[in-house]
């Protein structure tokens, strides 16, 4: 069967969720168990940087050389690689006849992703800071980086802010790498603190996957693991992809207080952007969702979401699992 990669992107990405909003007064009380992002000052006189003052979680034009990298899996978790034969592996015989193959396989399928999806997936983004639409940040997000920018637009207009951010050309999309996650979706839900996720699984990395092995305790005893689940299990286990695309594009900003510009700023930068899929109990149930759509109502629908900007939060959680190996 072929696949339809524009439509399915299309209907997988904007596909409409029937959720509430959160309150302004609800925001302010969340606690984030993750990175409230702030570019250090590389001025002497604060006075000109009112921007400093929003801690909004968006790099303005002149700061977008101090962009973090993406970290590097395989030196920050040496040690915990995974072999190379197993890779191939599961990447030979997992994806056999499924619709799945694509997201892996198919050149023909991230490309549309790349230069179809990203220009649109930045457009909405921005639209949705410049409206405070919490709807729209949740439907094109995933939990962790919605709850991170609703919490930042909430707590900036509460102290009288407003920042309003405008798109001028938008160059062609480039893709840097991607890999599968296997295990269950805790494992690698950054608004869990690593320090507790790290306590009930082991982390395994290569470039191309990352599995998470429950660590494994006697009954009754939770503190001392006896040992791991095996890595062929997790050939049925829980599946998601992880992609990373940059775009360049011209960009203005500017930040309102009293009806009056305090800050502003233009030029073109490169923009990191990270998607990523929901997560499904083994490939087949992933190809299930892809090709069933909307019919697999016991499935959550197939898209891709925005998983991070900046790699603000990739390196959050670097840093979080090196404090937790040096601890």
């Amino acid at each position: 069967m072929n696949f339809n990669t524009s439509n399915a992107f299309r209907r997988a990405l904007f596909q409409a969720q029937s959720r509430k909003s959160l309150l302004h007064s609800q925001l302010g009380r969340t606690r984030i168990c993750a990175l409230t992002y702030q570019l250090k000052s590389h001025y002497s006189n604060d006075t000109k940087r009112q921007r400093e003052r929003v801690q909004f979680p968006w790099v303005w034009p002149e700061d977008s050389q101090h962009i973090p990298e993406k970290s590097v899996w395989l030196k920050v978790c040496k040690g915990s690689t995974i072999p190379g034969k197993f890779v191939n592996w599961y990447m030979r015989h997992a994806f056999r006849g499924l619709e799945i193959a694509a997201l892996s396989s198919e050149p023909g399928y991230l490309e549309t992703i790349q230069n179809e999806m990203i220009p649109l997936v930045l457009t909405r983004i921005v639209d949705a800071i410049n409206d405070a639409d919490y709807d729209q940040l949740d439907e094109i997000m995933t939990p962790y980086l919605a709850k991170l920018y609703k919490h930042a637009l909430a707590n900036m207009r509460a102290q009288g802010f407003i920042l309003k951010i405008q798109l001028g050309k938008i160059d062609e999309p480039t893709m840097s790498g991607g890999y599968a996650k296997l295990g269950p979706p805790e494992a690698y839900d950054t608004t869990i603190p690593y320090k507790l996720r790290y306590a009930k699984y082991v982390m395994k990395y290569s470039e191309a996957m990352h599995i998470a092995m429950r660590k494994l305790f006697k009954e009754g005893d939770s503190t001392a693991p006896v040992g791991v689940e095996p890595q062929p299990s997790v050939m049925n286990d829980w599946l998601a992809f992880e992609n990373w695309f940059s775009v360049k594009a011209q960009v203005k900003i500017e930040l309102f207080k009293g009806g009056k510009v305090i800050d502003h700023d233009s030029g073109e930068m490169e923009i990191p952007i990270t998607l990523a899929t929901p997560h499904y109990h083994g490939p087949k149930e992933m190809s299930t969702a892809i090709t069933k759509g909307d019919e697999a109502k016991e499935l959550e629908p197939f898209r891709w979401k925005v998983a991070d900007l900046f790699y603000i939060g990739d390196n959050n959680e670097a840093k979080q699992m090196l404090q937790n190996k040096q601890a």
